[in-house]
């Protein structure tokens, strides 16, 4: 087996059954690049199978039941939560809020969900409509999984390092492909009686062969380790219709500690504001948790949040936020306690159908310096102007990026970019939807990468970085056959001109360009 150097191909298999808003059942079946199909270790096909069935409501007293594979989320990430985050500049719009999610695991990822069974049960539902105070809730999410993960094996007992890319691409990445196991459980109570909520989450998991990472490394000394793993939180959330407050405060199972909170007040419907605080010890540890971190982990960091979002006159919205953290133990190329600052600014004009957007964006991190004994500045600078039009069935966008960054050395890039989508064009009884974009970049190194959101398929979704000089071109197209036949077709294509090869090891294309082809078929019964 060895990668494909000139044409890659990867599929996807989507099933999905909803009958009554109440049953919902599903099968989604994927395969990377370069990985076999019905072959070697994938005799039954695709790399990689989720399946699922969910019950809604299927009696008074249970509200929820998942079996196969699944997410939970719960209160603000510190024992349960989601991986995959929009960034801050979104968060401000959620932040204020717990969550408690049960929901059918339907994407291609292969990290972050349980497989088994899970069920919501209501154990308390008490109507107080007499006294204006809505509903009283109580109820219990208890959860089983047991399955099958990749692991870097140090020996024959131990897992140096969990792998969540999902790639079996070579014998090397097979032999690793489910051998080692996990199994999970525990429980949510949740009880709700407006505007109050309290959360009590608990989780207790434990590795089979055990975990066992390079703790010699002094910034990976206190990442989770050992076979038994046990972490619970309780959170709480509190609404009015102009103030919400909310938090998690955790533990793991050595006693190590982990809390958030959140504040936002709606001064008016012109002026909102946020503040969110953090402290993860940086020996705790979670195998599941993903909380608000300027860091890729729940461990090692406290910081306080503050964002403001503001309309001083008719049609203009400012909005921005600014992140402090301190990280008190040492990082990946950083081997001193050290800090991060994280702003934003931007500036919003809409009227009628036209909108402008200005947007400055500052990163400032700390690294080592050659000799690794001192921090020096890691900055990163982003300046971003959008004007767009929309309409019924058009819509068009300009954008325009500058990234000025400065780590060692000073490395500058920019990108402009044209998006067009026109959509209710009809053919007989067939609606089409076409979507293009064009763009051309130039950035000194891959210091001063842009990143860039591209819009997808359904079910997709595509970020992709561009560093070096080139152009990239793409084009889509949906055709809705009447009400149950959906046809969709997406190319694209990156030319660059610096570079003979793309991408290096088992993602190498040996051109310098690359395109790329997506074809997806959709009925609905």
């Amino acid at each position: 087996m060895c990668p494909c150097k000139s044409v890659e191909a990867t599929r996807a298999l989507r099933y999905e059954l909803k009958s009554s808003k109440r049953l919902r059942l599903g099968l989604t079946g994927a395969q990377d690049s370069g990985e076999p199909f019905m072959a070697a270790g994938n005799k039954w096909g695709y790399d990689y199978y989720s399946y699922y069935l969910q019950l809604m409501q299927p009696t008074p007293w249970i509200d929820n039941v998942v079996a196969g594979k699944y997410r939970l989320s719960a209160g603000m990430g510190l024992v349960l939560g989601q991986s995959f985050q929009l960034g801050k500049f979104a968060a401000m719009q959620n932040l204020g809020r717990t969550v408690s999610t049960l929901r059918p695991h339907t994407s291609r990822s292969e990290a972050d969900y349980f497989q088994g069974a899970a069920a919501t049960i209501n154990l308390i539902r008490k109507r107080n409509a007499a006294h204006g105070r809505g509903t009283t809730t109580l109820q219990l999410t208890p959860f089983a999984s047991y399955r099958s993960i990749d692991a870097t094996l140090d020996g024959d007992s131990a897992a140096r390092t969990l792998i969540t890319s999902g790639y079996h691409r070579t014998p090397t990445e097979m032999a690793k492909k489910g051998n080692t196991h996990i199994t999970s459980g525990g429980a949510r109570l949740l009880f709700t009686h407006a505007p109050l909520r309290l959360g009590l989450t608990t989780v207790v998991s434990a590795i089979d062969r055990g975990l066992q990472p390079q703790r010699s490394t002094p910034y990976r000394r206190y990442y989770a380790h050992g076979k038994h793993f046990f972490n619970i939180s309780a959170d709480y959330t509190w609404c009015s219709h102009r103030l919400a407050m909310s938090g998690e405060t955790a533990t793991d199972g050595h006693g190590h500690l982990a809390t958030i909170n959140t504040i936002s007040l709606q001064t008016s419907s012109q002026l909102a504001l946020v503040a969110l605080q953090r402290f993860y010890s940086y020996r705790y540890t979670t195998l599941y948790g993903h909380a608000f971190a300027d860091g890729s982990h729940t461990q090692n960091e406290s910081g306080l949040y503050i964002g403001a979002s503001w309309s001083p006159i008719a049609h203009l919205r400012l909005q921005a936020y600014g992140d402090f953290a301190h990280h008190p133990w040492l990082q990946y190329l950083v081997s001193q306690p050290s800090e991060s600052w994280d702003a934003l600014f931007q500036a919003t004009w809409q009227k009628g159908h036209w909108a402008v957007a200005a947007r400055h964006h500052s990163q400032l991190r700390q690294k080592d310096n050659s000799d690794k004994n001192a921090l020096i500045a890691n900055d990163r600078h982003q300046e971003r102007l959008t004007a767009s039009y929309t309409n019924k069935d058009i819509t068009l966008k300009t954008q325009a990026e500058y990234v000025n960054t400065r780590y060692k050395e000073t490395s500058r890039g920019w990108m402009i970019s044209q998006q067009a989508t026109v959509g209710g064009m009809k053919v007989g009884k067939t609606t089409l939807r076409l979507s293009a974009m064009a763009a051309y970049f130039n950035t000194d190194s891959y210091q001063s990468r842009i990143y860039a959101y591209e819009s997808q398929l359904q079910h997709e979704f595509y970020f992709p970085t561009f560093y070096g000089e080139g152009f990239r071109l793409m084009f889509q197209a949906r055709a809705d056959a009447g009400r149950h036949l959906r046809l969709a077709l997406r190319a694209g294509h990156t030319k660059y001109f610096d570079r003979s090869t793309i991408g290096s090891g088992l993602q190498q294309v040996d051109h310098s360009y690359l395109t790329d082809l997506d074809m997806q078929i959709t009925w609905k019964l």
